[in-house]
């Protein structure tokens, strides 16, 4: 059963990484393209940081 949990696992690893997004440049990209290609990042949050790095010029 240990085994089948772990051949699970790395099968779920495995897809995850062939399934991800581009890689995006924080410091360009604008909100939604933050939130696309960022797990776990909304609009939100995607906003704060687009907002952070205008607020210090950057």
């Amino acid at each position: 059963m240990k085994t089948i949990n772990t051949l699970a696992a790395l099968a779920a690893l495995v897809i995850s990484s062939v399934t991800s997004a581009a890689p995006v440049n924080i410091n360009t990209a604008d909100a939604a393209e933050i939130a696309a290609a960022l797990n776990g990042v909304g609009l939100n949050k995607a906003q704060a940081i687009v907002d952070y790095r205008r607020a210090r010029d950057r």
